[in-house]
């Protein structure tokens, strides 16, 4: 029996090694956002009526959390009006050239206007429908993993130019880099681009506008990606493309130092959503046009001891203390059996 129960133990601590060894790499809960993609398979006979013109993403980056503003310029090169389901990502996985994986959250409060109008959207998890995981309607869609989606309708008139805004907000601070055995905690914000070949298509021009408020700056961040792709000063980043091909090199990476892991995003940001919305329409634009932005260079993804925080005492709680209290209980039950035996 105590052969039996201590094997029973090396076991169970064995496998738990294991399985902590085998986690993916990658950075862990991570605010991030991507574009609207047609989701349904019934609108593959669609497939390359509808282009991406141009996309520009506005980003209020804060300690914590960022606020997003996306505006994305379809048109409808057919002759006839079309109508299709579009998602928006809520929560998935995208690959990323140094870290190997981005693991991002579900975003918050999301809005969605077609040429200024606001749209209806629901969760496609809340549907009961299964939950598609490829980017995409037709041969070229990316393999991308997307949990789940928010959804709306979208008209799409013959012959003209439509366009999506979004609104959300992105939760940074419960970022943890993990490989292997060593981890690190951060605030992390990301923006995965896959061309537009979702629709049949590149995306002819676009840009990413990202403002460092209240004490963050150029300091802050550790690692940035694409790596001497994005220009900017101590408070802008500016990441431009035109004619973008999908390729995981391209996908942007903020990993920075700002709010720590226990950070009360719930109470200090969300009830705030409307006012950080309405700053978002009013982003200072005219401060990108800087001819003095240089390219930045910034690929400090070292895991180095992030120190004692809440969101390592829950790790340790979480994956180690039942094998703990295991062998708590397995010590009191061999030491009962050896006074019996006496």
């Amino acid at each position: 029996m105590k052969k039996t129960l201590a094997l029973l133990l090396f076991c169970l601590v064995g496998f738990a090694a294991f399985a902590k060894k085998n986690e993916l790499p990658g950075i862990w809960n991570a605010g991030a956002g991507g574009q609207p993609y047609p989701i349904s398979p019934a609108d593959s006979i669609h497939y390359g009526k509808i282009r991406i013109q141009k996309q520009l993403i506005l980003v209020n980056l804060y300690a914590g959390f960022a606020v997003v503003k996306g505006e994305y310029s379809f048109t409808n090169t057919s002759n006839q009006p079309i109508l299709m389901q579009i998602g928006y990502p809520a929560g998935g996985i995208f690959p990323q050239r140094i870290v190997e994986h981005v693991f991002f959250e579900d975003i918050v409060n999301f809005r969605v206007l077609s040429n200024g109008q606001p749209v209806n959207t629901y969760k496609l998890s809340d549907s009961g429908k299964n939950n598609p995981v490829r980017i995409g309607i037709g041969p070229d869609s990316t393999t991308t993993e997307i949990s789940d989606w928010h959804v709306w309708t979208q008209a799409f008139p013959a012959g003209t130019v439509t366009t999506i805004t979004v609104y959300y907000i992105t939760q940074n601070n419960l970022a943890r880099f993990k490989k292997g055995d060593e981890s690190r905690d951060a605030n992390a914000f990301g923006y995965f681009l896959e061309s537009g070949k979702a629709w049949g298509g590149t995306i002819t021009g676009g840009q990413i506008l990202v403002k460092l408020n209240d004490k963050l700056s150029l300091n802050n961040i550790q690692g940035l990606l694409p790596e001497n792709e994005i220009m900017g000063d101590m408070q802008h980043l500016q990441y431009s493309f035109t004619n973008l091909e999908a390729d995981p090199k391209k996908h942007l990476l903020i990993w920075y130092d700002g709010a720590p892991p226990d950070y009360k995003f719930d109470k200090k940001v969300l009830p705030s959503t409307d006012t950080l919305y309405r700053m978002m329409d009013n982003f200072p634009l005219s401060e990108f046009n800087d001819p003095a932005f240089k390219a930045i260079a910034r690929k400090n993804f070292n895991l180095a001891a992030s120190g004692l925080t809440l969101a390592g005492i829950l790790y340790f709680l979480m994956f180690f203390m039942p094998w703990i209290l295991l062998a708590v209980v397995i010590f009191f039950l061999l030491k009962g059996r050896k006074k019996v035996a006496k």
